[in-house]
This record gives structure tokens, C-alpha cells and sequence, in this order.
């Protein structure tokens, strides 16, 4: 008997659920059993909420962006070549850049204006970034990755452990929208597509003001 009702129970629990895109929204919870909307202006609350949460879910991930070029920024390995004047700038993308050292400057009496402005960069990259010798630089690349892996200084740690913060709560957030949207109320569906949207033209507006480099993946919840 008691069995009966459990099952009849469900069944009415599952044919109550939304399955396509409506417009009723009246005691339908979206994430939380309390979070529903009795009236219109309930319901446009929760658009609101929703819309805001979408925009922020996007501002997070500008703000991961930040983070890392604007305030960690990864130190840069110089590698100095005998009997050369070139420097190799061998960055985490594996990109390489040369630079004219004060030797060449000397020699080369028609290039003085882009020799100078060299210089400038090398001492630069001198005072921002760490500065390794062709030893140093060696002993880094003959470690196997399990030791670069462990071998951290506490910051790098402290960074990592930002970085997990801030990735959780996305995650969070981006599966919080993405529950809201299959409730299948247009209302709150499109809450969550203005959001995410105005947030990532606003965001990639701001990413060119700064000079901040996009991740490129706002618009996935997952």
C-alpha cells in the first residue's frame, strides 16, 4: 500500500515537471525549493536575479584574465648565449623573441633608434621578470616534469590556490545557470542568455581597454 502511494507520488511529481520551453512560471522553484514566483513581479525578480548572475558569471572569468596578466604575471626565462649578443626570451607559450645587445649598438650606427628601443625592453624584462644564466637556464629544461610540477616556490602555491577559488565559484555559478535554464521557463531562459551575452561584449569591451587578452570561453556553463 505504502509502496503504491510512493510510486503514484513520483509519478505525479514527474508529470508536473517542465519538459518544453513555457510560459508558466507560477510555484515552478528554479535551483531552490523556496525560489519561486506566485506573481509577475516575483517572476521579473527572478529574471533579475538570474540575468545579474549571468553577467557575473562572465565577469568572473574576465577577472581570472586579469588576475593572471595584470597581478601574477608568469616570470619570463632569459637565456644568455655565448659569444653572442642575442638574448632568447623563451616564455610558457614557447615563444621566442631576440634582442640587439649594447655591442651590436655600438657597431651598428644606422640602426641607433631601433637598438635603442631594444635596450629599453632588455631592461625591462630585467626588472619585471626573473633572470637566469645559460646554466641555470639548462639545469631548468633537463628537469623531469614531475619535479617542475612539485618544485614551487609558496607563491606559486598561494596562486594556485586563487586560481581554485575562482574556478569553483564559476563552476558553480555556470552549473546554477544552467539548472535555471532547464526549468524551461522562457522568462527565466532568456534571463540567463541576456546575461551571459550583454556580459560578454560589456567584458570584451573592457578586456581591449586594459589590455587583457580573452579567455574565450565565457560563454560555456561547463
Amino acid at each position: 500500500m505504502a509502496t503504491s502511494t510512493s510510486t503514484a507520488s513520483s509519478m505525479d511529481m514527474d508529470m508536473s515537471m517542465n519538459t518544453a520551453l513555457t510560459t508558466s512560471y507560477k510555484g515552478y522553484p528554479v535551483i531552490f525549493a523556496t525560489l519561486s514566483a506566485a506573481n509577475g513581479g516575483q517572476a521579473f525578480a527572478i529574471f533579475i536575479i538570474l540575468f545579474f548572475t549571468g553577467f557575473t558569471f562572465r565577469g568572473i572569468s574576465f577577472l581570472q584574465s586579469y588576475i593572471e596578466q595584470k597581478i601574477f604575471k608568469q616570470p619570463l626565462i632569459i637565456k644568455i648565449i655565448p659569444n653572442d649578443g642575442n638574448l632568447i626570451k623563451d616564455e610558457i607559450k614557447s615563444e621566442t623573441l631576440s634582442f640587439t645587445s649594447d655591442d651590436d649598438d655600438n657597431n651598428n650606427n644606422s640602426n641607433n633608434n631601433n637598438n635603442n628601443s631594444e635596450s629599453n625592453k632588455l631592461r625591462k624584462l630585467h626588472s619585471n621578470n626573473h633572470y637566469h644564466h645559460d646554466d641555470d637556464f639548462n639545469e631548468i629544461k633537463q628537469r623531469s616534469i614531475l619535479a617542475k610540477f612539485f618544485n614551487r616556490s609558496l607563491i606559486s602555491y598561494y596562486q594556485d590556490f586563487i586560481r581554485l577559488i575562482l574556478t569553483f565559484i564559476q563552476v558553480m555559478v555556470g552549473y546554477s545557470l544552467m539548472l535555471s535554464v532547464m526549468t524551461f521557463i522562457i522568462p527565466y531562459f532568456f534571463a540567463v542568455i541576456l546575461g551571459i551575452s550583454i556580459g560578454e561584449v560589456f567584458f570584451h569591451r573592457l578586456s581591449i581597454c586594459m589590455d587583457i587578452l580573452a579567455s574565450g570561453d565565457g560563454a560555456s556553463l561547463h
